[in-house]
């Protein structure tokens, strides 16, 4: 019933090889095959069979209805009953990149969604800063979706809270491993991840006492080329029966494969450049004239590749009639020509363009150019060629991408990331360099093999070549290394977990699902990087202790002799000492709780441990970082039972736990806000802790210098030879620009990072398409990370100065304007730092008031930081101290805006109770009907009612929550659930807040 899903009536090799395994089982299945052989059907049938199978044990009746309606060859068309509820649970598809799932969900929901399945995507760029949580749109989308496509990390953010998501994450029951190999590379840690989650969820007493679809859960993997199959088959639990592998002449079309290797030059970049001339005779003498693929390693590579082969159709010099093609291109070569010659194809005809045959496709061409929003591939459209990549509008990205399906265009050069995406099959692939540029810390590195071979992959369409051609262009130094590739076994898949080990770890015990260190073994045992340690003990052996050796405590204890006795193999051993080193640094660091076990005797249990009793509060990171220097006063905590303990104290009671941890106990892990923030914002620990321990009055300046140096910011933010003369140019534009400059010269990422963010905030011109595009790139990293570190910080100490700063910073950086005066006009503090950071300015950021940063600057410096000066002074005063920056009347009329919006909050005793307060709240300038209601204490997070004489509702309100003190903190909050009721209980009824001005 369900064959009118597919255009064809019959399996290929591969698929009919598979069919029983990925149709009629439930079983977990593994395919590997090369590129171009029809995986993605395998995976769908895997879909269907699921359906097939429920159908089957439906009543005769229903299932007789449902197979004439869909009866066999009949596509699938709007008024078909609904069949998704024949799926046994959700099918999650993971590929590795974004691209490759929005064309799937694509695929899918046009094929799928007449039979009532639902297909939504998960691959948006970028995470928000508190990931995605159960209250989240995204989330509510996927839950009444049947089928979600979506990039590993994307899942894994919101797989952190599978608890709070459980409906979501326990209803799948098949999960769709695409491009599985990919496991090896950087990016395959967070899919580890996610197969070690997915396989907790699947064991969980809650899934399994709610008999959800998880406790079925079954794994699909396709990959393109992979030597140690079964190694992964036993990661994901695959029988050696349901493991299919398939060589080169299961491929549709044959292919023909080439390496052309070059003189290495003097350096990588001149390398690169140089490949660049040559391209247009490897393209002349392999294509035929027919579509071909050029695969470059950089959006501005795939450009300039397309501007090359656009102006050497320009240049084209047409042979005679009878005149042998290469005797032609040695001719052109003795006259000088600076690029080589291509030859028109006999087939095309002669014209401007070797790559445009006739006046219906030159027309297509011109229609496509001038819609275009981009000059550059409107100039290159109209000469047949165009390039491809995730700069590009989604309008331009989809156009190009149709005419190159439909044989419009002939030429197209993208980026790799094209060989995992849209699938674009030509009769020529070229890969161009086999190096890649990774940011000044990493320089050039090598292309994987692997991804190599998926590219050159793409070449020969079916049913429309003989034989499709692969050409990589590489260095004579590393011809050897991918001849071996290309004709030899294909490279071992190895783990890339290692690396990221500490934030997966930290995810495990913020989600609960590492509740004590045995649990940690455990999950690690699941991985692939322990199936890769067993298989290769000699080499993992010595890389998990090297990276237990970076992860010990400074103090840390030998590794206790009964740890290195008995049968256990030793890398074994050694991957449980790196667990046990990992949660020891987050222990000592404060990122996570340890318990011992018998603290469940005294009424802590392991639930407890696992994050659902309170938890004592704690000194905040800045305040324990203070402490352990000696220059910063001690701060007290509540312990359990009421005991007031300092921060050195603390400290010392981590390390304490942390070296027992280390030592080999098995102790009781609770997650501390520090580490939900960390693991729901897809923090790095280290990027956390880089934030977070900073001197208590940490100032705007290393605030930024520590964001810039944070992974996530600089994640292949390369500085170009072209970049250094404008940043150094806005480097040197100190006043209105860059606030803290960069002593010397900008030579490094960090420094070009420190100096766009700034430059970003105050609006400068970059002069540079590039440097603009970096600057929107940057300033969107580092406000998801200020973001995410201000929550974090907050969580611990509500006044922390970290969390303001961070705060404003990242408000900064979303509205792309300073979020507070210059330090020359706040002066300097005491202590040599910034001075306080003036309330009105935050103010304006964020009700958009009309207050500049000159306002704002001259009511500093007349005395006028907290809003209750502001409210003090007489709006003629106001008006006066920054008539010179923008005029009386204008700063008159943003002062009045500004207090238009300040209301005082009265509390007093309420006559409903003893545990009841009544709140009013009135303009704090100037009469006005008040609001009010009452609000019980109890605690039960209802909005607060209106009294019946009030005109409007508390919850219309959103406040403004001011300390009355320098640099006192801003926050943004509703009226709504707690907010107003935790003011109550931190002032005090004696002391009432106020909103928007609040007393200290």
């Amino acid at each position: 019933m369900f064959l009118g899903l597919w255009p064809w009536q019959r399996l290929n090799a591969v698929q009919s090889a598979v069919f029983e395994s990925a149709f009629l089982s439930r079983r977990n299945l593994l395919v590997v095959a090369p590129t171009g052989t029809g995986k993605t059907v395998v995976a769908e049938l895997a879909i269907v069979g699921a359906m097939q199978q429920r159908l089957s044990a439906l009543s005769p009746a229903l299932a007789a209805q449902m197979q004439q309606t869909h009866c066999p060859g009949a596509a699938p068309r709007a008024g078909m009953p609904d069949v998704s509820s024949l799926l046994p649970g959700k099918v999650l598809y993971l590929a590795p990149m974004a691209a490759l799932c929005q064309e799937k969900a694509h695929d899918w929901r046009a094929r799928f969604g007449p039979l009532g399945i639902r297909v939504e995507a998960l691959a948006g760029d970028g995470l928000s800063p508190g990931g995605l949580g159960g209250g989240d749109a995204a989330t509510s989308s996927l839950m009444a979706a049947d089928v979600i496509c979506s990039t590993p990390e994307k899942w894994d953010a919101l797989s952190r809270r599978w608890r709070d998501n459980v409906g979501l994450t326990g209803g799948v029951s098949l999960v769709i491993l695409d491009e599985v190999h990919h496991v090896g590379t950087s990016r395959g840690a967070a899919l580890e991840a996610i197969v070690a989650r997915m396989k907790t969820i699947s064991e969980s007493e809650q899934v399994k006492a709610k008999r959800m679809p998880a406790t079925s859960l079954r794994f699909v993997a396709l990959a393109a080329t992979l030597r140690n199959a079964t190694d992964v088959a036993r990661w994901l639990r695959v029988a050696p029966g349901d493991m299919h592998v398939f060589g080169e002449e299961f491929r549709p079309v044959p292919l023909e494969k080439h390496v052309l290797a070059y003189f290495d030059g003097k350096n990588e970049f001149l390398f690169s450049e140089s490949l660049f001339r040559r391209l247009p005779g490897v393209v002349s003498r392999f294509s035929d004239g027919r579509p071909t693929l050029i695969f470059c390693t950089s959006r501005k590579a795939a450009q300039v590749a397309a501007q090359v082969m656009a102006d050497a159709a320009t240049r084209l010099i047409p042979a005679a009639p009878t005149e042998n093609p290469a005797t032609a291109i040695r001719a052109a070569g003795r006259a000088g020509s600076s690029r080589p010659a291509l030859l028109e194809d006999p087939s095309i005809g002669r014209g401007p363009s070797p790559f445009v045959a006739d006046d219906r496709q030159r027309a297509q061409l011109e229609s496509a150019a001038a819609a275009s929003r981009s000059e550059l591939l409107s100039t290159v459209l109209r000469h047949g060629v165009a390039f491809h990549h995730g700069g590009l509008e989604a309008a331009d990205r989809s156009e190009v991408e149709s005419l190159f399906k439909s044989r419009t265009l002939r030429v197209l050069a993208t980026t790799t990331t094209l060989a995992l995406g849209v699938n674009l099959p030509a009769h020529l692939v070229v890969v161009l360099s086999t190096s890649a540029y990774r940011g000044a810390a990493e320089g050039y590195t090598d292309l994987d093999p692997s991804d190599v071979i998926q590219m050159i992959g793409r070449a020969g369409r079916p049913g429309l070549d003989s034989r499709g051609v692969g050409v990589v262009m590489t260095a004579r130094s590393k011809k050897d290394k991918y001849e071996a590739a290309l004709f030899g076994p294909t490279t071992i898949v190895e783990s890339g977990l290692l690396s990221s080990l500490g934030e997966h770890i930290n995810a495990e015990v913020a989600c609960r699902s590492i509740t004590c260190v045995s649990d940690a073994y455990r999950w690690a045992a699941s991985t692939f990087l322990a199936v890769r340690a067993e298989r290769d003990p000699r080499r993992y052996e010595a890389e998990l202790n090297d990276a237990a050796a970076g992860w010990a405590l400074p103090c840390a204890p030998a590794q206790p002799p009964e740890l290195n006795q008995g049968p256990e193999a030793p890398v074994r051993r050694a991957l449980k000492r790196l667990c046990r080193q990992v949660l020891a640094k987050l222990v000592a660091t404060g990122v996570t709780r340890a318990l011992p076990q018998s603290a469940a005797a005294r009424g802590v249990t392991a639930a407890s441990a696992a994050g659902q009793a309170s938890e004592p509060a704690r000194p905040s990171p800045a305040g324990l970082a203070a402490a352990a220097a000696g220059g910063e006063p001690r701060t007290e905590i509540e312990a359990p039972g009421g005991a007031r303990l300092d921060s050195a104290v603390a400290a010392e009671e981590w390390q304490s736990l942390a070296k027992a941890v280390a030592g080999g106990e098995d102790l009781l892990l609770q997650p501390r806000s520090v580490s939900r923030g960390i693991a729901h914002a897809y923090l790095s620990v280290a990027s956390a802790l880089r934030l977070l321990v900073v001197p208590y009055s940490a100032s705007f300046r290393l605030i930024l210098e520590r964001v810039v140096a944070c992974v996530e910011v600089l994640d292949g933010m390369p500085i170009r030879r072209d970049d250094k003369k404008r940043l150094n140019e806005l480097n040197a534009l100190r006043a209105g620009c860059v606030r803290y400059r960069t002593p010397g010269k900008v030579q490094t990422p960090q420094a070009k990072a420190l100096v766009l963010l700034q430059a970003a905030m105050a609006r400068a011109a970059f002069g540079d398409a590039r440097l603009e595009q970096d600057a929107r790139m940057l300033a969107a990293r580092a406000e998801r990370l200020l973001v995410a570190v201000s929550n974090i910080a907050a969580s611990e100490d509500v006044r922390s100065p970290l969390a303001v700063n961070c705060r404003i910073l990242g408000r900064s950086l979303a509205a792309r304007s300073w979020g507070m005066p210059p330090p020359e006009s706040r002066g300097a503090s005491s202590g040599g730092g910034e001075a306080p950071t003036s309330q009105i300015h935050q103010l304006s950021a964020v009700l958009r008031c009309g207050v500049t940063d000159a306002m704002a600057a001259a009511w500093v410096s007349n005395g006028v930081i907290t809003l209750e000066n502001f409210c003090s002074a007489s709006l003629d005063a106001l008006a006066s101290m920054a008539a010179r920056s923008r005029g009386s009347r204008a700063a008159a009329a943003s002062a009045q805006a500004v207090l238009r919006g300040v209301l005082q909050l009265t509390v007093r005793a309420s006559k409903a109770g003893p545990d009841a307060v009544d709140l009013d709240l009135e303009p704090a300038v100037g009469g006005a009907t008040p609001v009010g209601g009452s609000d019980p204490a109890s605690g039960d997070g209802a909005t607060p009612a209106p009294a019946a004489a009030r005109s409007h509702d508390l919850s219309e309100y959103e406040l403004f929550v001011c300390r009355n003190a320098p640099g006192g903190l801003v926050e943004r909050k509703p009226v709504r659930a707690l907010a107003v009721r935790q003011s109550i209980r931190t002032a005090g009824p004696t002391r009432p807040p106020r909103l928007i001005a609040s007393s200290d």
